[in-house]
């Protein structure tokens, strides 16, 4: 049995998203999604670059939460084959999970758009 991973397009959105957050320059084939995310209102351009809207960083956080629960499914798939000490537990998982949500909520409360968590 295997999951259904997110879509090259998902995973190229998440990418570019990523970069913006971050304050990094996109690559020249990324302008045209660049362009289409400001459309949909999900980044802005200013004059000190790029950044994301708050339904930027929802759009992202959402992706980046579909690729951890992906990637958390197909371990638990692959974990019915393989010892469960190999395996992170649940509880582990929700912790990180959370910490990593506090963190974004932390850098939205001090104004930042980057966030560690958003790596």
């Amino acid at each position: 049995m295997n999951v259904d991973a997110a879509s090259l397009e998902e995973l190229g959105l998440l990418e570019c998203l990523h970069a913006i957050a971050h304050g990094e320059e996109l690559a020249q084939r990324s302008y045209a999604l660049r362009d289409r995310l400001i459309e949909a209102g999900l980044a802005t351009q200013t004059e000190e670059g790029l950044s994301l809207t708050p339904a930027g960083i929802e759009r992202c956080r959402s992706l980046q939460h579909r690729v951890a629960s992906d990637r958390e499914a197909q371990r638990a798939l692959d974990g019915q084959q393989a010892s469960e000490d190999d395996q992170p537990s649940m509880i582990v998982v929700a912790k990180s999970v959370s910490a990593e949500l506090n963190e974004i909520r932390r850098s939205e409360d001090t104004g930042q758009n980057a966030s560690p968590a958003l790596d």
